[in-house]
């Protein structure tokens, strides 16, 4: 190996040395820039607000705020819940994005989503399963005799 070939070979060792930092911020940066232009709906997680705090308090808003997911779905109800308590959960969601426009918005359609994204809020859709695990029916026999 001559002068030539070692210093061409340090040289090359100390770019490649360096450039993990800089392919990261450039991945980073790219990762970034899909996330802002995607619309994330979460179906899992709900931000950690507490039924009984109004207005919730700073770090649950800002947590909120900052996640940058489009919408979430709230289950309501839990697993065959009596009627009153559903309605409850609901009632409590309504409070919420009024207690909070700033910050939480109900979906009731696909534009609504692409609203709130445009407007940095969270989306929240309420969802309800039924008895057996299909949709909720609020027009169902089984909701008026539940609801009696």
């Amino acid at each position: 190996m001559n002068r030539r070939d070692f210093t061409l070979g340090a040289g090359a060792l100390a770019l490649v040395a360096a450039s993990p930092a800089f392919a990261q911020d450039r991945f980073l940066s790219a990762a970034r820039s899909v996330w802002r232009r995607s619309t994330i709906i979460d179906g899992n997680i709900y931000p950690p607000v507490g039924s009984d705090t109004f207005p919730q308090p700073p770090e649950v808003l800002a947590l909120a705020r900052s996640s940058g997911v489009s919408a979430v779905k709230a289950s309501i109800g839990g697993f065959n819940a009596p009627f009153n308590d559903v309605v409850a959960e609901i009632a409590f969601h309504q409070r919420l994005i009024e207690a909070h426009p700033d910050v939480f918005m109900q979906i009731r359609s696909v534009a609504d989503i692409e609203t709130a994204k445009r407007t940095r809020k969270l989306g929240v859709i309420l969802h309800r399963m039924w008895i057996d695990g299909t949709e909720f029916k609020w027009s169902s026999k089984e909701t008026a005799k539940q609801a009696a």
